[in-house]
């Protein structure tokens, strides 16, 4: 896939709905924690001395309402 602005005769592609949008439709809170990305991550920079630092793991950035749900 091309990066940039597409072509005058080209389609643009459509986006797809954030989680928040997607969670306005659902009913259960087993539907909404299904979009809970559960995968875990791995990163590698190098610092300032030049050693390489390695992490393991994930972020999760949870707003909750009066009824806990995420």
């Amino acid at each position: 896939m091309k990066c940039g602005r597409p072509k005058k005769w080209e389609q643009r592609v459509a986006k797809k709905p954030t989680i928040l949008q997607q969670q306005q439709t659902m009913t259960t809170t087993k539907e909404m924690l299904s979009l809970v990305s559960t995968d875990c991550g791995v990163g590698v920079k190098q610092n300032s001395k030049g050693n390489r630092e390695v992490w393991i793991g994930g972020k999760l950035h949870i707003s909750a309402v009066d009824g806990d749900i995420p």
